[in-house]
């Protein structure tokens, strides 16, 4: 059964305006947490506009099962 999750990765620094610093998360239903991060960096991929087969080069920083939202 899919469950809901939040995806925090690392965007590459060739895409990155600040690295270390440029995140992107995603809010995805998956079944688990490896598979949430393939979503999200699928989505990544999309909308960086960039090959789908450098979506292995987002770093995945930390899943949460949940929706989750920043307060900062």
């Amino acid at each position: 059964m899919k469950k809901k999750f939040t995806v925090v990765l690392l965007r590459p620094d060739y895409i990155a305006d600040e690295f270390g610093k440029d995140i992107f998360s995603d809010y995805v239903m998956a079944y688990g947490p490896e598979d949430a991060i393939k979503q999200a960096r699928k989505t990544a991929s999309v909308v960086d506009e960039i090959s789908e087969d450098a979506a292995e080069e987002y770093h995945a920083l930390v899943v949460y099962e949940g929706y989750q939202q920043s307060l900062i």
